[in-house]
């Protein structure tokens, strides 16, 4: 069924795409249509086409309303292609033009993170906290970075995060998988084991998961 749904998806995305690329036939090739277009190919793990598109849109048309999303979604794809360098270019531009902004705050801190700045990272999660508290991601974030990288008085905050995160969403594999990094970091492997397995149970192909298990708990 799930399999099913998914075909589907795709067909809708693949129809969506001839349609937009028959109204460039038409002279219809404006930054809307690119934009759509770099979304669609991007749903469909055509990143390279997505990143020509949106390419297309900040050369041709700087000034156009949803400049901020196109940004956003180039540097969301450099990341996820490991071109931090130019994510980070990126980044940077747009939040010297739209002043603070947590989802561009929490890709940079992502790529500090990514290229061996902890400390960078970790004061760029704190921006985030500061602004929004309640912010789960940026408390699971920065329970994995003082796990990993903090000093032994951190560990307390680090699972004290956890804990706040955990209690608005007590199923997420993710913020699991971070509890039991923390437990097997401060040498609690039953209870590392425990959150990896309630984790891998949400999450049952998070080759991350298996990883940590492998290397942790195994």
């Amino acid at each position: 069924m799930e399999k099913k749904k998914t075909n589907n998806r795709i067909n809708l995305i693949l129809q969506r795409i001839l349609e937009i690329q028959k109204s460039f036939q038409a002279g219809l090739d404006g930054p809307v249509e690119f934009h759509e277009l770099a979304i669609c190919y991007y749903h469909i793990d055509n990143l390279d086409y997505s990143l020509s598109c949106l390419q297309k849109v900040l050369d041709r048309y700087p000034d156009y309303i949803e400049i901020a999303s196109v940004s956003s979604l180039q540097a969301l794809i450099l990341i996820q292609t490991r071109q931090f360098e130019k994510a980070e270019k990126v980044i940077a531009s747009r939040l010297e033009k739209t002043g603070i902004d947590l989802r561009l705050l929490s890709m940079m801190a992502y790529v500090y993170e990514k290229t061996e700045r902890a400390s960078q990272a970790i004061h760029t999660i704190r921006q985030i906290l500061q602004i929004d508290p309640k912010n789960t991601n940026a408390l699971n974030s920065l329970a994995w970075l003082l796990t990993i990288h903090g000093t032994e008085e951190e560990q307390n905050e680090a699972f004290s995060c956890l804990r706040k995160a955990l209690k608005h969403f007590p199923a997420n594999p993710a913020y699991l998988d971070s509890l039991g990094m923390y437990y097997a970091h401060n040498g609690d492997k039953k209870r590392a084991r425990a959150a990896f397995m309630k984790a891998i149970e949400y999450s049952p192909w998070n080759t991350e998961i298996l990883q940590h298990i492998r290397e942790v708990v195994s």
